[in-house]
C-alpha cells in the first residue's frame, strides 16, 4: 500500500490516490505533526485506523479513526498520550541545518532551541555527540528527553551528524573510517563554530556524550580547549588500543570477528596505525585536558568496560586535573535505573550551571 521512509523526519509514501487523500485528511486533523497511520479493513467503508501523532515538542498521542463511528461519536477518538505530563507549549523546538565542514563536506547538524529564546541572542551551548559512532544520532524529527532537559535549563543544544554517522549515505559513513579524533572531531568543532558564526551559540560551550560521544568529549577538550569550557563523558571509550585489541584480563562483549575485521578497518590497526592511534587515544593525551570534567561509568558495562574510565581517571589525576568521578554499580552501557538517572543528570546539571551560567 505504501512505504515509510525517514529523511529528516518520518514520512509515508502511499501508492494510491485514496490513501494519499486519507493521509492528507489525517494531517489536516493533526496539523504540524508526523502522523503514522496503521489500518485494518484499509480503504473500505468500515475502515479502522490507528494514528500515532507526534512532533518535536510533543512525545505523541494515539487515536482511533473509524470510517463508520457509532452513533453520536466522532470519527477520531483519543486512546491516550505518551508522557502526558509533558506540556508541548513549554518544549524546545528542533531544526536541522546543513553546514560545510572545513574540508567542504556537508554535515547535518540538529539544533534544539529553548522555548522562549530571544531571536538574535546567542545562548550558552551544549554540543551533544552521539555514540556509535556508525549510527544516526538523531533518529528523526521528534521529542527527545535529554535535549529537552538541557534546553529547559536555557542551553542551546547542537547535535552534529559528523562523518561516520549512518543514515546520510554510504559515502558520509565511510568518510569516518580511521578518523577518530581527526576529521570526525573537526566536524564536531565546526558545528559549534558555525552556530557561533550565526549568532546562535555564545562563547560559553561545553561538550558531552556517551560511549563514542564520551570519547569525542575527551578529544574535544584535548583538541579544542578554546571552544569547550567543560565536558561530561559517560560510559566513554578512552583507550583505543584496549578497544581494538582487547585484553585477557578485561572482559568485554566485542567479538573476535570485529577485532579481526571491522575495527582495524574502521578505527585502525594496532600495528599498522600505531602512531595514529596513539595520537588520538585520550589516555595518552590526558595531560592536554585541562577543563572541568564529569566522568561516569557502569560497573557492569561490557561494551566499554570500567577499565577505560579508571585508566583515564588515573591519567588525568596524574596530570593534575582529577575529574569528578562516579561509578554506578549494577549498570551497564547506559543507565537503566531511575536512581542512577536522577543522580547522573543532577551532576550534569550542576556542572553545566557552574561553568556556563556563571558570570
Amino acid at each position: 500500500m505504501g512505504i515509510r521512509v525517514v529523511t529528516d523526519a518520518e514520512t509515508s509514501i502511499w501508492f494510491t490516490e485514496e490513501r494519499r487523500q486519507f493521509q492528507a485528511m489525517v494531517d489536516k486533523q493533526f496539523s504540524g505533526k508526523i502522523n503514522r497511520i496503521s489500518c485494518v479493513k484499509c480503504s473500505t467503508e468500515d475502515e479502522v485506523a490507528l494514528v500515532y501523532s507526534y512532533s518535536d515538542v510533543d512525545p505523541g498521542s494515539y487515536w482511533i479513526y473509524r470510517a463508520k463511528p457509532e452513533s453520536g461519536k466522532p470519527k477520531f477518538l483519543p486512546i491516550g498520550k505518551i508522557k502526558e505530563q509533558v506540556d508541548p507549549r513549554k518544549m524546545a523546538s528542533l531544526d536541522i541545518h546543513r553546514i560545510k565542514a572545513r574540508d567542504g563536506r556537508e554535515i547535518p547538524v540538529w539544533v534544539t532551541t529553548p522555548n522562549g529564546a530571544v531571536q538574535g541572542k546567542a545562548l550558552p551551548t551544549v554540543v551533544l555527540v552521539h555514540g556509535g559512532p556508525w549510527v544516526r544520532g538523531v533518529t528523526s524529527w521528534r521529542w527527545n528527553p535529554l535535549t529537552q532537559f538541557l534546553a529547559s535549563r536555557g542551553y542551546l543544544v547542537i547535535e552534529p551528524e559528523f562523518r561516520g554517522s549512518a543514515g546520510y549515505g554510504r559515502d558520509h559513513e565511510k568518510a569516518g573510517y580511521k578518523q577518530y579524533g581527526q576529521a570526525m572531531q573537526n566536524d564536531v568543532a565546526d558545528a559549534l563554530i558555525w552556530a557561533q558564526s550565526k549568532g546562535l551559540a555564545s562563547n560559553k560551550s561545553c561538550i558531552a556524550g556517551a560511549s563514542y560521544g564520551g570519547y569525542s568529549t575527551f578529544m574535544g577538550l584535548i583538541r579544542n580547549p578554546e571552544l569547550f569550557s567543560c565536558g561530561v563523558a559517560w560510559v566513554a571509550l578512552a583507550d583505543l588500543n584496549l578497544y581494538i585489541q582487547g585484553s585477557n584480563w578485561i572482559t568485554d562483549d566485542i567479538s573476535e570477528t570485529a577485532r579481526n575485521g571491522s575495527l582495524p578497518e574502521m578505527v585502525g590497526d594496532v600495528e599498522k596505525d600505531s602512531e595514529m592511534l596513539a595520537a588520538n587515544s585520550p589516555i595518552l593525551n590526558a595531560s592536554k585536558l585541562k577543563a572541568p570534567l564529569l566522568m561516569a561509568y557502569g560497573e557492569a558495562d561490557l561494551r566499554v568496560p570500567l577499565a577505560h574510565g579508571e585508566r583515564m581517571r588515573d591519567a588525568l589525576t596524574k596530570a593534575g586535573n582529577p575529574p569528578e568521578w562516579v561509578v554506578y554499580y549494577g549498570e551497564g552501557h547506559g543507565w537503566a535505573l531511575l536512581k542512577t538517572k536522577l543522580d547522573f543528570y543532577g551532576r550534569m546539571e550542576k556542572l553545566l550551571q557552574k561553568i556556563l551560567l556563571s558570570q
